[in-house]
């Protein structure tokens, strides 16, 4: 007498736990992501402006590796940045243009102009 058939049954994938799966990581990615905008800097090119420049109310500003600056052509600390472009603008500078060193990386770009913006210049250039 033989008990196998010889037929063999195929068995069906229940999709029900997979769904629940997918349905809780589609919940955590949406929970674990940020929907804030992130804080952004307005880069005017040099060259994109339409009119001449008066350079009189300018500033240059050299961004060097690792945390050093060139306000003027003068070397200023990091933490002497802020104070001395504030007594800038004081004295009539409204436009700062950036001068990026080419050993430089783009992490020194970002904090020098973030620096640069907070510090009320109404225009700021990059410069390459």
């Amino acid at each position: 007498m033989q008990l196998n058939d010889g037929v063999r049954r195929r068995r069906l994938i229940n999709l029900t736990p997979l769904i629940d799966v997918v349905f809780l990581l589609l919940v955590f990615f949406m929970l674990a992501s940020t929907f804030l905008k992130f804080g952004t800097v307005k880069i005017d090119a040099a060259g994109a402006g339409s009119g001449k420049a008066d350079v009189s109310k300018m500033v240059l500003i050299h961004v060097e590796p690792e945390g050093k600056y060139r306000v003027g052509g003068l070397a200023v600390s990091e933490d002497e940045l802020s104070s001395r472009l504030r007594g800038l603008i004081s004295q009539g500078r409204t436009d700062a243009v950036v001068v990026l060193h080419r050993d430089a990386v783009v992490a020194d770009l970002v904090t020098g102009l973030t620096r640069v913006r907070r510090s009320g210049f109404e225009t700021v250039r990059v410069v390459d």
